[in-house]
């Protein structure tokens, strides 16, 4: 990956959670940009990268990845940006198409973006996946319900609510919803009022959208990509994209 991205100096990271997930691609760069909304993941993370790579410049940028990007200074080499992980799984086509032109408009001839894609596969492992017989993927969706009273003032109880999971094939899109398993009244907080919810009634909590390669690959060019690699893990349905400018 490396050698087809010309063995860029520089390593942009818009979806680092650890060092170890680019660890192999730090390995020769001279410098490491982390950006991040949590500056206990920058924390961590930068912590990590000066460890395992003390030679290397690291540095950190709090804030959503695609304005982070745009305030991130350039070292003069070519730069590798790093969207792996899937995060580009957290918008619908449009909006990645969108998102993507706006990282490509920050980018010089000889960049490159290094997208990761979690892809479309069948419904019974997306459900096996999502809806896990231990409860943790469920835990951390109704932990949104905390911390909206921490940081909004609601009163949100945790177990008025369960965890629904919502295979859109068709889209390629699963749908996490908190369904309400009794009436409630919810305080708005410091929104002010209170929310009504009948039994059934449901907040989306997120959705995940899973394209194809081929909707992938597609949704990168209308953004104004040429694609210079892409690596597959053998269909196990995770796709690695290497995108540059187009000429």
């Amino acid at each position: 990956m490396l050698a087809a991205a010309g063995n860029p100096s520089e390593i942009v990271d818009l979806s680092a959670t650890t060092v170890s997930q680019p660890a192999s691609l730090l390995a020769n760069a001279a410098r490491y940009v982390v950006v991040d909304l949590s500056l206990s993941v920058l924390h961590d993370v930068l912590g990590a990268a000066t460890a395992n790579f003390p030679a290397m410049e690291s540095r950190g940028i709090v804030g959503e990845p695609v304005f982070g990007l745009e305030a991130s200074e350039r070292s003069g080499g070519r730069r590798m940006i790093l969207l792996l992980g899937s995060l580009i799984g957290r918008y619908d086509p449009a909006e990645a198409r969108l998102q993507l032109a706006q990282i490509r408009r920050s980018m010089l001839p000889g960049d490159t973006l290094l997208m990761g894609v979690d892809t479309l596969k069948e419904e019974r492992r997306l459900h096996d996946a999502y809806d896990d017989p231990t409860g943790v993927f469920g835990a951390y969706v109704r932990n949104s319900l905390r911390r909206a009273n921490r940081e909004v003032g609601t009163d949100f109880q945790s177990a008025d609510w369960q965890t629904v999971v919502d295979v859109q094939s068709t889209r390629g899109c699963v749908e996490i919803r908190l369904e309400a398993r009794r009436a409630l009244s919810v305080s708005a907080g410091r929104i002010g009022g209170h929310w009504s919810f009948l039994p059934g009634e449901s907040i989306v909590a997120e959705r995940n959208y899973k394209p194809s390669e081929g909707q992938a690959a597609a949704t990168a060019l209308a953004a104004g990509f040429s694609i210079a690699g892409a690596w597959t893990d053998c269909g196990l349905g995770y796709a690695v994209f290497l995108l540059s400018l187009q000429n």
